[in-house]
């Protein structure tokens, strides 16, 4: 996916879990940099193709900026999480710690899990 992709975005709470694995219609459509500003919990989603250049490569990496924590879902599996609690995570759980900085977080998916065409639903709530 590339840095400029459009992204569905959300600051109100989805009110099911369905938003992991497939982009509620009524979200509008941002590209990274130009998100509004919001306090507390966002969701955001992209549905993208992996192509059979991607599909080949030994890694596929996906950067989250945060302050906060987040989970970062992938075609509607919980993939990967940070500075949040373990179970019981809702629209109003605080993260763990709030950094006084904001960091880069990289998840590294691999590669062969991804075939050339494969459709990649990546959900990931902040």
């Amino acid at each position: 996916m590339s840095e400029t992709s459009t992204w569905r975005y959300s600051a109100s709470d989805p009110g099911n879990p369905g938003w992991i694995s497939s982009i509620p219609s009524s979200w509008s459509q941002y590209a990274p940099g130009s998100f509004p500003a919001a306090t507390g919990t966002r969701y955001y989603a992209l549905q993208t193709t992996i192509t059979s250049v991607f599909a080949q490569q030994p890694v596929l990496e996906v950067d989250v900026f945060t302050r906060e924590g987040f989970i970062l879902y992938l075609n509607g599996a919980e993939y990967n999480r940070f500075n949040l609690p373990a179970v019981g995570v809702s629209h109003s759980t605080p993260c763990s710690k709030l950094l006084e900085v904001g960091v880069w977080k990289r998840v590294r998916l691999a590669g062969s899990q991804f075939l050339g065409g494969a459709s990649l639903y990546v959900a990931i709530e902040v």
